[in-house]
């Protein structure tokens, strides 16, 4: 497993390649908060999670933290392994 990954907007990072049914994605960005809206599709349900750097963010294969949000068209994010 990766111990970084970078989620780039308007593309899924996929958790599972075989399957594909959970994933990670920016929703959207909030600048004026550095703060990053990011979805956690899961089971079939998306739960989204505002999150800013330093903040944590569990999955079934890892518990991540947010590291860099770039924000913007091409925007990104990186998360580490916690």
């Amino acid at each position: 497993m990766a111990q970084q990954i970078r989620i780039r907007r308007l593309v899924p990072y996929w958790l599972d390649n075989a399957t594909r049914d959970r994933a990670l994605a920016i929703m959207s960005f909030d600048t004026e908060n550095g703060t990053v809206d990011l979805g956690h599709l899961s089971g079939g349900t998306n739960e989204v999670h505002t999150l800013a750097v330093g903040d944590r963010i569990d999955t079934a294969e890892a518990s991540w933290r947010v590291t860099e949000i770039q924000p913007g068209d091409r925007g990104y994010v990186i998360l580490e392994i916690a």
